[in-house]
């Protein structure tokens, strides 16, 4: 590992443009054994250096949107999400349960967060940075902090339904895992009245329009209900498919209209 680690140091030295070298550099800091204040300190001396686009063959690709490939700035969001990821392995070392690490990783996120927010905003389509940490927050039991950063994902991504199943699944998790925890205890707030997973469906259907994300929250809602809900729920989310199966249609067709009208009117 010190090896490897001293041959990372002499490519981004070289090559200071290259995020993967920068991210090879990183991870082999980690495998050294540097703690978090090195790791950070390099972390910090990447974000400050001019990377290049993230390219189609770049090993770093696959950890979010290919929508970012060869967009100014992409590569900055490539740092963001491999200190994001070393931040979900520092938590995992202390185990599930302990708090020591939570404070400084918090801090880290926030300050990722804000500096995508600052300078990369609209470059991930799909958030898929926030969502990553949502996705922490929820697999450690952080449910609360979880759906803050939710709600701030679905202001930026409501007409994705990928986001919204994502979502929903992650709640009805949350909620198996209470039940478990608990047998039967509802006083942490949790467990509601309706389950949020069925309520964060009910949402999408007034915010996904398009047909091809509609059906795709109409299949995961009925799915949802024939495993999770009652008869009456499942009716309940067939009548409001299906009644937004067809407004998405009427909102298709009016657009169409719309886009041939000045052609009709010229002839």
């Amino acid at each position: 590992a010190p090896l490897y680690r001293e041959a990372s140091g002499r490519a981004v030295a070289t090559c200071a443009h290259a995020v993967d070298l920068w991210v090879e550099l990183l991870r082999a800091a980690e495998s050294d054994g540097a703690d978090a204040a090195m790791i950070r300190a390099l972390f910090e001396t990447a974000l400050g250096a001019p990377l290049a686009p993230v390219s189609a063959d770049d090993p770093c690709l696959g950890v979010w949107s290919a929508a970012t490939v060869g967009r100014p700035g992409s590569g900055h969001l490539a740092l963001l999400h491999a200190y994001s990821q070393y931040q979900r392995r520092r938590l995992l070392c202390y185990g599930a349960g302990a708090t020591e690490p939570w404070e400084e990783v918090r801090a880290a996120r926030d300050a990722v967060l804000a500096y995508e927010q600052s300078y990369l905003r609209g470059l991930e389509p799909d958030a898929a940075l926030w969502r990553y940490w949502v996705a922490l927050e929820y697999d450690l039991g952080s449910v609360a902090e979880a759906r803050l950063l939710a709600e701030a994902v679905l202001k930026r991504c409501a007409p994705l339904s990928q986001v919204w199943i994502e979502l929903a699944e992650a709640e009805r998790e949350a909620e198996a895992d209470d039940d478990d925890d608990n047998d039967g205890d509802e006083s942490d707030g949790v467990r509601d009245a309706v389950p949020r997973a069925r309520r964060l469906y009910r949402r999408a259907v007034h915010a996904v329009h398009e047909p091809v994300h509609a059906a795709a929250i109409h299949a995961a809602w009925l799915r949802y209900e024939a495993r999770h809900g009652s008869i009456e729920s499942l009716r309940s989310a067939e009548e409001r498919c299906s009644e937004h199966d067809k407004a998405c249609r009427r909102r298709g067709k009016a657009a169409s209209g719309a886009k041939q009208s000045p052609a009709a009117s010229v002839s």
